[in-house]
């Protein structure tokens, strides 16, 4: 066996894909398309980004660790979120 590894330009291909797919689902939970609470949200985040490197083609090179890494970083900055917008 070979080890893959995730090249720089994968990565960022990666982090782009994850900070996309957050932005969708976000937008789905506070326009009512997704009748989630918090929790529920949340698991259905982490659900999605780890489909992401198969559907890449990377599946056998990326650790589900940068992926949640990858999405807390992302909703530590404020970009995403949890629970439904608020008014």
């Amino acid at each position: 066996m070979s080890p893959q590894y995730v090249g720089k330009e994968d990565q960022q291909r990666i982090i782009r894909e994850i900070g996309a797919r957050l932005l969708v689902l976000r937008s789905r939970l506070d326009s009512g398309k997704l009748d989630d609470d918090g929790v529920n949200f949340h698991a259905t985040c982490v659900e999605e980004i780890q489909r992401i490197p198969a559907e890449l083609g990377l599946a056998n090179a990326v650790d589900v660790s940068f992926l949640l890494g990858c999405m807390y970083n992302i909703t530590d900055r404020c970009p995403h979120r949890f629970r439904r917008a608020t008014s």
